[in-house]
């Protein structure tokens, strides 16, 4: 019997290495965990950096660490777009599939030594984030506008990212393919409220009532706008929930603002940034909310929106129509640039209980829309069209 050709694929691990809990890293292992599961049809390799321990590597696969130069004479040059662009250029490596898992794509990216190039682009998130200016991310940014039409597929995480890829990179429609994001498996609304409160309060410092924010600190997440909502919210609110960041902390200009708008409100006392959570508390995070609040102006997709839903926790978020297309009917919205309905909604979906959980029930079922291993069975699907 004549042995099938596995497709032979190098993996790009940075969005990966050392980024356990950051979303695209979470899309990235997802993805990684679904070729592995098919060896039987793919040849695997691991393209790195730096090497790193991290337990999806130890799946007896080859690696390939990008050579570096001279340290002594040429270390100038060790930069990893050198690296990268030295190693395309000189190895005799060949694949049939070069694959990337964010949009941090280097110039010259199209020298990788392939036959395909498929990247997971998420959305076009960097073409909004202006608020503070970057070189590295105009790079990425131009490289896509400029050269994105050298990737043979690239994957957006909804069809409003995938709208927004084809505008503001000019990629062809046909040459993007649409995968929702998953929820993992230990999300839920299985729990005893009262011993996931008291864990929080003994591990973390949680407050006893909490209104919720998973969101780190970035111009696009809008937390300036959700701060000043937030004060005329406790001005109004009988029951003035503490506001909880998970997340925290990010972009240092925009954080350097967040931290001093707290202080000009006089909400020290009210705000609770929350230290590094482990990944199994997140649950009874969420299901100890009195509601998640995401205030975002752009997303590719929103994982905190989903797992709240697993979790049977109410949604309150912006109107944006990427929230629109994965919350439907299960949350309840507001203009992410108007302060006085953000402070509204809070209250609405505080003093409503019945409409509370009527927005539970409705959460519950459409989080069953969203596994990975739908995202991975059309990951598969996808790899497979190209070749």
């Amino acid at each position: 019997m004549t042995e099938v050709k596995k497709i032979k694929i190098g993996l790009m691990t940075y969005s990966i290495d050392g980024r356990k809990a950051k979303g695209t890293a979470i899309v990235a292992r997802k993805a990684v965990e679904a070729l592995l599961e098919r060896r039987d049809d793919f040849e695997l390799v691991y393209l790195h950096y730096e090497k790193t321990i991290d337990p999806i590597y130890d799946q007896s696969v080859h690696e390939i660490v990008f050579p570096k130069f001279n340290e002594k004479y040429l270390n100038f040059l060790n930069f990893r777009f050198f690296r990268q662009i030295y190693y395309f250029l000189t190895t005799k490596d060949r694949f049939d599939i070069t694959f990337w898992f964010q949009p941090r794509l280097y110039p010259f990216f199209w020298l990788a030594p392939a036959k395909k190039l498929i990247a997971i682009l998420h959305g076009a998130g960097d073409v909004y984030n202006t608020a503070t200016f970057d070189w590295s991310r105009l790079m990425y940014v131009w490289t896509l506008k400029l050269f994105g039409k050298k990737l043979d597929m690239s994957i957006a995480v909804s069809n409003d990212a995938k709208m927004d890829l084809a505008k503001c990179y000019g990629l062809r429609k046909e040459k993007i393919s649409v995968v929702y994001n998953g929820v993992n498996e230990i999300y839920n609304n299985n729990f005893d409220l009262k011993t996931v409160k008291n864990n929080l309060i003994s591990k973390y410092g949680f407050p006893e009532k909490y209104i919720l924010c998973v969101s780190r600190w970035d111009p696009n997440k809008n937390i300036l706008n959700l701060l000043n909502a937030y004060k005329k919210y406790l001005d109004k609110s009988n029951q003035k929930n503490t506001l909880v960041f998970v997340g925290g902390k990010h972009n240092p200009d925009y954080s350097d603002q967040a931290d001093k708008l707290i202080k000009g409100l006089g909400l020290e006392s009210k705000i609770f940034i929350a230290p590094f959570i482990d990944t199994e508390d997140m649950v009874g995070i969420y299901q100890a909310a009195e509601f998640l609040v995401f205030p975002s102006i752009s997303e590719g997709f929103g994982m905190p929106l989903v797992e709240a839903f697993a979790c049977g926790c109410p949604v309150v978020c912006s109107d944006i129509p990427v929230f629109k297309e994965i919350g439907q009917d299960t949350c309840l919205y507001f203009d992410p640039n108007n302060v006085e309905i953000m402070k509204d909604q809070m209250l609405y979906i505080e003093n409503n209980h019945d409409m509370v959980k009527n927005l539970k029930d409705k959460a519950l079922i459409r989080a069953r829309d969203f596994t990975w291993s739908e995202m991975k069975s059309q990951t598969v699907k996808i790899i497979k069209s190209v070749i």
